[in-house]
């Protein structure tokens, strides 16, 4: 009588995995660690460096109808603040080809001298961190 071979109980090499740390896995590993971390980080600065140059140039840009409208403002005998705008004056305070403008004039006391009167309720007095 013959005894027939023992299978081979194996798996076969496409079924295994490789447990043991390769250098390819490890060097992946110390290499997208700390980019998954610097990646961000490096975005929030650059984010953070973009915005106060274009939050600034938005300032500045305003900085030629404020002075105008400084000039405006008048002082009468019992040292109340005046600014009368003119319909024309209005309207070219008013012209943007893209954008609709609001603006307001206050007094220091926070009473409305010309503009929206609405905006004055928005967002109080300016800080000096608003002044650079």
């Amino acid at each position: 009588m013959t005894v027939p071979a023992a299978s081979d109980t194996r798996p076969t090499r496409r079924f295994m995995v490789d447990t043991r740390p390769s250098i390819r896995r490890t060097l992946l590993l110390w290499l997208v660690v700390p980019l998954a971390l610097l990646v961000p980080c490096t975005a929030f600065v650059f984010y953070r460096l973009a915005l106060a140059p274009a939050l600034d140039s938005l300032d500045h840009a305003l900085d030629g109808t404020a002075l105008a409208l400084e000039r405006l403002v008048q002082q009468d005998d019992n040292g109340a603040l005046t600014l009368v705008v003119s319909s024309q004056l209005e309207s070219a305070l008013r012209a943007d080809r893209f954008d609709e403008v609001h603006w307001v004039a206050l007094d220091p006391a926070g009473q409305v001298l010309a503009g929206d009167g609405e905006l004055s309720t928005l967002g109080g007095p300016p800080s000096a961190i608003d002044w650079r």
